[in-house]
């Protein structure tokens, strides 16, 4: 659902026209996710009856939104403690190091968004 898209084209983009609708939109992060929310609704489809939403990021408005986005919870204070570490060794280094990686553990938050009730 890209605004360039529906600006080119004069028109919103479709979740229920298609003949391939999603079960589910994983969104780059929970902002993206809010407007698939919002898109979902406007077109009268149910989440996550119809289809679900998983944001990334865990903002505190993931928390408010009806229904509450589930979202992939991201060490935000990590990250930055480990850029600043990585940074702090190459000025003190004087010179080109390697490059490094470091691996930080995430978590799913599920909540309302993307958790089918199944009736029988």
């Amino acid at each position: 659902m890209r605004p360039e898209y529906s600006q080119r084209h004069g028109g919103h983009p479709t979740v229920a026209g298609s003949c391939h609708s999603p079960d589910a939109i994983f969104g780059v992060n929970d902002t993206t996710a809010f407007a698939a929310m919002k898109e979902i609704k406007r077109q009268h489809l149910r989440i996550p009856q119809d289809i679900g939403l998983i944001g990334f990021t865990d903002e505190f408005h993931a928390t408010v939104v009806e229904p509450t986005l589930t979202s992939v919870m991201h060490p935000t204070f990590e990250m930055g403690r480990e850029a600043a570490l990585l940074f702090l060794a190459q000025v003190e280094a004087k010179a080109a190091t390697a490059p490094s990686q470091s691996v930080l553990t995430t978590q799913l938050v599920v909540r309302e968004s993307s958790t089918k009730i199944l009736v029988e």
